[in-house]
């Protein structure tokens, strides 16, 4: 453990150990495995922290069966064709099953390894867990060198030959022509298995004879040898070597066309712990796709995917950034807000509820969730290549498109579906939600007026203005309403451009922050972490250096209540027998004063709030008809208090008067141990 090497047998026995320790019925297992497995090469082996991402399934959506359809066509092509077109289809699909299948045929034998010559003969050991613990169905075994769990059928294992752990030592006596498939393994069945320690364990002793006659004489009679005692120390692993992990902190595993590199956690200075990149190529040269594991980042950083091939990259945020990111897309070399991107977002935690927002040169499209509004999408189209591009490097907006989700509150015929702001052909667009039982929507279009006319004061020209209603004997709307929704949607209009404008500047602040990020990654420590933290660490010191301060002025001192009187006389270095009496004497008499000072303001307390309790008792039987009912619970209450207080002082009256004697008796003492008053007592 030290080393952090050893051969296989020390694996496997470390394994075990830890295994016995946590309550599982291990064993060390000495037998013979495949070449690959003794050597440790898993350049054969898929790697096993591939992630899996499937593929998003199309969804089939049923079209509706309108009621009323136009008959379709009648079908003039000959069947003797579509069946001639099908058959060479059908040829194509064949031909093509037979390539792929002759392909795979030539990779599997690639991918075969070469003959071993001494296979069935490499000595190996691993870890079997049998059924006798929780949780465990049926036996299996570990491979000590990667950890994984195997099952019993798994064609690396050729033969078990013997196992152990720390209580017997078991010779396999099945046949293994069929590898370790088929072993059973009821160490009690002599059949099976030989054992070396007569009667170890006791309970599988037990268990193959009556547990009636079974007595611990019995055992030790055919017992002849012990399991001998374990030879090394308490196995520990403290924080800091079990946060290490690998041999320097760092470990690389070579698989089947993939590479995986593992780092202890702040080992590497951008927080990365797994890197996974797979190759086109058996000899890793290639890199096709990259996947990168952080944590402990302060930007909330979680995982990277790139895509070496077409240079793309997919960055994952966990929760906890200020501009509430949790994906972004983009492609490498191109940071510029205009450039293709998809960010995704934490909707919940932002205030306009953006959950998706796609960047290209021509559009940015944005996707809402939960808006009080109803917004869930708005598209905004750009002009190609800045052209008429104006006031710097904004881009002219030519049409901006928003929907919004049905407003049960609202008539369908006056809740906007879709709003399109022409801005090029200065049009505003309007269309309306279906009615119940309408097969069409009402829609409405602007012309806006020109731009001097807005300017000062607006005014509203019906010729400007067209529409559409589904009931053709509704009345027409009124120019005063038609002039308020004008109003309405050029405010509208104004206000949306601005939000892109805006998403724009926050897409370009974000982007700048992410580069700061990249450039000077930050890991965050916890507060718990006393070895790293180094601020932690010291708040914790100058914490306890406070506490030992303050309990160090707490400590309690002697207090020489004599000095007062001491000093009235010169303070002698000796005084004499008149003068040690009269001290005591005044001490005395000091002690007697201040004892009933003491009692006699608590006497005087007692009698106020007594005298005060029974002014308001005659008070409330005089007025106790008039009262209304807030006056008498507020009565009521101060009473209760006056009451507790009058206790309050009764008890502590007569705890002094108990402790009189025993202070009085404590003063005493203390005078015979001064020495200086030693005259008085000799």
């Amino acid at each position: 453990m030290e080393r952090q090497k050893g051969n296989i047998f020390e694996y496997s026995t470390l394994l075990c150990s830890f295994l016995i320790g946590s309550g599982y019925d291990a064993y060390v297992v000495s037998g013979c495995a495949t070449r690959e497995f003794c050597v440790f090469d898993q350049t054969r082996v898929v790697c096993p922290c591939l992630p899996e991402f499937t593929k998003a399934e199309k969804r089939n959506v049923d079209k509706d069966v309108p009621k009323y359809a136009i008959k379709p066509p009648a079908n003039l092509y000959s069947e003797f064709l579509l069946e001639m077109e099908a058959k060479k289809v059908r040829k194509k699909e064949e031909e093509e099953k037979k390539r792929e299948e002759a392909m795979r045929l030539v990779i599997e034998e690639f991918e075969k390894p070469p003959p071993d010559e001494i296979s069935g003969t490499r000595v190996h050991s691993w870890v079997v867990v049998l059924p006798t613990c929780i949780n465990v169905q049926e036996p299996f075994f570990i491979d000590p060198l990667t950890g994984n769990k195997c099952d019993l059928s798994n064609p690396n294992f050729l033969r078990l030959e013997s196992i152990w752990n720390h209580t017997n030592y078991w010779v396999n006596l099945q046949s293994c022509s069929e590898r370790c498939k088929n072993l059973k393994f009821q160490l009690t069945d002599l059949k099976c298995w030989e054992h070396l320690l007569p009667g170890e364990p006791w309970h599988f002793w037990k268990s193959g004879h009556d547990e009636g006659n079974v007595t611990a004489d019995t055992i030790l009679e055919e017992k002849h040898l012990d399991m001998p005692a374990s030879w090394v120390d308490r196995l520990e692993i403290s924080n800091a070597v079990y946060e290490k992990r690998f041999p320097n902190g760092h470990k690389t595993v070579l698989y089947k066309k993939c590479k995986l590199e593992k780092f202890a956690p702040y080992v590497q200075e951008d927080g990365l712990v797994t890197r996974i990149t797979t190759y086109t190529d058996y000899d890793w040269t290639v890199p096709e796709l990259v996947y990168e594991y952080y944590s402990n980042r302060v930007d909330c950083l979680l995982q990277v995917r790139s895509n070496m091939l077409n240079r793309s990259i997919v960055e994952v945020f966990r929760r906890g950034r200020a501009d509430c990111l949790r994906e972004h897309s983009f492609f490498l070399g191109r940071t510029g807000v205009e450039d293709k991107r998809t960010m995704v977002f934490y909707h919940m935690a932002r205030h306009d509820g953006l959950e998706k927002l796609e960047m290209d040169p021509l559009y940015l499209i944005q996707h809402f969730h939960d808006r009080l509004d109803l917004l869930y999408y708005r598209k905004v189209d750009y002009q190609p290549g800045g052209q008429g591009q104006v006031g710097g490097s904004k881009r002219n907006v030519l049409k901006l498109v928003e929907e919004f989700c049905r407003n049960p509150k609202k008539d369908a015929n006056s809740d906007i579906a879709r709003r399109t702001f022409a801005v090029a052909d200065n049009q505003i667009l309007l269309k309306f939600h279906c009615a119940p039982g309408k097969i069409t929507a009402a829609t409405r279009e602007f012309i806006k007026p020109p731009l001097t006319e807005m300017a000062e004061k607006l005014t509203f020209n019906p010729d400007l203005t067209a529409g559409y209603q589904t009931n053709p004997t509704d009345h027409p709307p009124k120019n005063l309403y038609l002039f308020c929704m004008l109003r309405e949607q050029l405010k509208a209009e104004e206000d949306s451009l601005l939000s892109a404008r805006q998403m724009e500047e926050e897409v370009s602040t974000i982007l700048k922050q992410r580069s700061i990020e990249l450039c000077e990654p930050q890991l965050e420590v916890s507060i718990f972490n006393m070895e790293r933290n180094q601020l932690a660490k010291e708040g914790m010191e100058a914490r306890d250096k406070q506490i030992r301060a303050q309990a160090a002025r707490e400590l309690e001192t002697d207090v020489d209540f004599l000095a007062p009187y001491f000093a009235r006389i010169g303070n002698p270095e000796k005084i004499s027998e008149q003068q040690a009496l009269q001290i005591r004497e005044d001490c005395i008499a000091d002690f007697k004063q201040l004892f009933v000072d003491r009692i006699n303001k608590i006497q005087d307390y007692f009698e106020e709030v007594g005298g005060e309790i029974q002014a308001k008792n005659k008070w409330y039987e005089e007025e106790r008809d008039n009262l209304t009912k807030a006056e008498e619970d507020a009565y009521l209450k101060a009473n209760a208090e006056k009451s507790f207080l009058l206790h309050v002082l009764e008890v502590r009256l007569a705890r002094l008067r108990h402790l009189a004697t025993a202070r009085y008796q404590t003063i005493e003492a203390l005078f015979r141990a001064d020495k200086r008053l030693s005259v008085l007592y000799g």
